[in-house]
């Protein structure tokens, strides 16, 4: 996600449908058989899935927004969700992040704010968790703030 995606792109509606398609794909898991594929066999079948999954769901999409969706899902269920284009951007040297709605990176020195949005709190605070928890690091209601 950028900051020249389209901004109807980050509508509740979109949002939601990506939710909801997460969720769906999450529960379609037989984690039992998982461990004997390889992470891009298992990348693969996720992406047929969530193209499926779309399909049902008869959302109109245009065809760009379909491939950011199974994107962003992957990004969620291999990466950081949101965040998994910012840690791959060479350009950007820091990632911060102020509320769901509101996240920020240094790109060749220069704070600028970034179109990336978190269905909530809790979607925020469970990516969080995965990065500090890689970092040796905590975070919770005594130590709000952290760096990792």
């Amino acid at each position: 996600m950028t900051s020249t995606d389209s901004g109807t792109d980050l509508s509740g509606r979109f949002l939601a449908l990506r939710g909801r398609i997460h969720s769906e794909l999450l529960s379609s898991i037989d984690f039992s058989q998982v461990g004997e594929l390889s992470r891009d066999a298992l990348r693969e079948e996720l992406a047929t899935r969530i193209e499926a999954m779309l399909e049902r769901s008869e959302e109109p999409l245009r065809d760009e927004q379909r491939a950011r969706l199974v994107r962003e899902i992957l990004d969620e269920v291999f990466g950081l969700g949101p965040l998994e284009p910012l840690f791959v951007d060479p350009d950007v040297t820091d990632i911060m992040v102020t509320r769901p709605d509101r996240v920020y990176v240094e790109r060749l020195g220069r704070i600028e704010p970034v179109d990336i949005r978190f269905r909530d709190e809790e979607h925020l605070l469970n990516v969080v968790q995965r990065i500090v928890r890689n970092a040796g690091r905590r975070l919770d209601e005594r130590s709000p703030m952290v760096d990792a």
